[in-house]
């Protein structure tokens, strides 16, 4: 387990997917972690890459595949954690539609 670091902050390290090609370090604040859902997560991402659409961005941590709505801390992520970001278009087609 990683020890929390002074500055009361977590820092992971955001790792662009396929291969690693791009790591990004990333302090967050213990006062912004409780409420951060990974939305939040995704438009810090975004800040750095307006090229893309938030839409398209995916967040994996481990092999999940994480859900805008939680909050990121849900998923026991740790301090010097990798989270892996990805950009795919979204699908649509039959399975989409209800």
């Amino acid at each position: 387990m990683y020890k929390k670091n002074n500055n009361n902050k977590m820092k992971i390290t955001l790792s662009l997917q396929p291969g690693n090609k791009v790591q990004i370090p990333l302090e967050i604040p213990d006062e912004e972690l409780k409420a951060l859902t990974v939305l939040n997560l995704k438009e810090k991402i975004m800040e750095l890459n307006k090229q893309k659409k938030l839409e398209e961005l995916h967040v994996v941590y481990g092999s999940t595949i994480l859900d805008d709505d939680k909050i990121f801390m849900e998923y026991n992520v740790t301090e010097g954690s990798i989270v892996k970001f990805l950009f795919a278009p979204v699908m649509k087609g039959e399975s989409n539609k209800k």
